[in-house]
């Protein structure tokens, strides 16, 4: 839900000046500002451009006028039904071990201004939003969940101009998004997220270099089975497929995430890797061979669709008396995968969880 309490903390995008909040049902006394009659609801209008921004179905639209030559595929309108956004579970498996590094690494206290960067449907933010005085969650994508519009002030913006003040968030986090972008959009997020940070404020990042996991010789039986599995049809990775299928991985080492970092104004706090030994396992394995079962129960024109209709179908039952007998298998295989962190979070890998500090 956008409300005007977040107004001191946003600008346009385009020039950083500041917005002006409209109700829809302010009259238009002053004719130079007729565009406000056409946007038919509440909007946000730059007071140096006159840029007019509408707040649509619980998120204001605040892409700049600038258009960047490369974009994530999330934004097609496809994107939604293949992301199954509409509904927010609670966290487990790769989530919850997500999380828990997350609050691990930031330490939300309760005066904390923070910014989900690259939100997807919101559930880090919603997550975590009682933990701190204000949570924004933005995205370059619409795909919101419906929780997540109804209690977060959600911005739908372009991380390499975002529509955010200056020094004015204590933190930032940004999970699974680095991935997509070029090397250049790389450094124009990180410029963004120190200029909108205050000083000594922290950034957490979950993503990925080409590096190869330290451990990937214990790795290779899961792989194997993985595509032996595959093969056979017994389980399925389309929907997975299609998220990474816009993966760059522009940033090859850990060795130049750290440098990138330095140069554009970070230091480098702390830092986890993620040799997912046991997450490979339970998540593409065990978890794969059980949705495979759910799916083929579950009614869909296609097998995307069932997959889908499985994982709505566990969300729902996970809500009843009933529960249970999908909570308690889940969470302890989601400590069993943390501990993937605690065993050999040192050792070097791809996937890596890193605290940085504006300098």
């Amino acid at each position: 839900m956008f409300s005007s309490k977040v107004l001191p903390l946003l600008c346009c995008p385009t020039d950083h000046a500041a917005l002006e909040f409209r109700h829809a049902t302010t009259p238009n006394v002053n004719p130079e500002q007729m565009a406000w009659s056409r946007v038919g609801g509440d909007a946000l209008m730059c007071t140096q451009c006159a840029t007019v921004y509408t707040i649509r179905d619980g998120y204001a639209e605040l892409l700049p006028r600038a258009e960047y030559e490369h974009t994530t595929l999330y934004a097609e309108d496809e994107g939604g039904h293949i992301l199954d956004y509409r509904d927010l579970g609670r966290p487990l498996l790769s989530a919850q071990v997500k999380n828990n590094l997350l609050n691990e690494f930031l330490r939300f206290e309760k005066n904390d201004v923070v910014l989900d960067l690259g939100c997807g449907n919101g559930k880090f933010a919603y997550w975590n939003r009682d933990k701190v005085a204000t949570m924004l969650a933005a995205d370059l994508a619409p795909w919101f969940a419906d929780r997540a519009r109804a209690e977060l002030p959600l911005l739908r913006a372009d991380l390499r101009a975002l529509p955010v003040r200056a020094a004015t968030l204590d933190k930032v986090f940004s999970i699974d998004v680095l991935e997509h972008l070029t090397r250049d959009d790389i450094a124009r997020v990180l410029d963004e997220t120190r200029r909108v940070l205050k000083p000594g404020g922290r950034f957490f990042v979950f993503s990925n270099t080409r590096e190869k996991q330290t451990l990937a010789p214990l790795m290779a039986p899961q792989q194997a089975v993985t595509r032996w599995l595959s093969k056979r049809g017994a389980v399925d990775f389309t929907r997975d497929d299609w998220r990474k299928s816009d993966h760059v991985k522009a940033i090859r080492t850990y060795e130049e995430l750290r440098a990138m970092f330095e140069g554009h104004g970070f230091v480098v706090k702390r830092v986890a890797f993620w040799n997912g030994v046991l997450q490979g396992w339970i998540e593409n394995v065990f978890m794969k061979l059980g949705e495979n079962y759910l799916s083929q129960k579950a009614r869909g024109e296609n097998k995307l669709e069932q997959q889908v209709r499985a994982r709505s179908n566990v969300r729902a039952a996970m809500q009843t008396t009933r529960g249970g007998k999908y909570i308690v298998p889940l969470e302890i295989a989601s400590k069993v995968m943390q501990l993937d962190i605690t065993l050999f979070g040192n050792l070097r890998a791809g996937p890596y969880f890193v605290l940085v500090e504006k300098q």
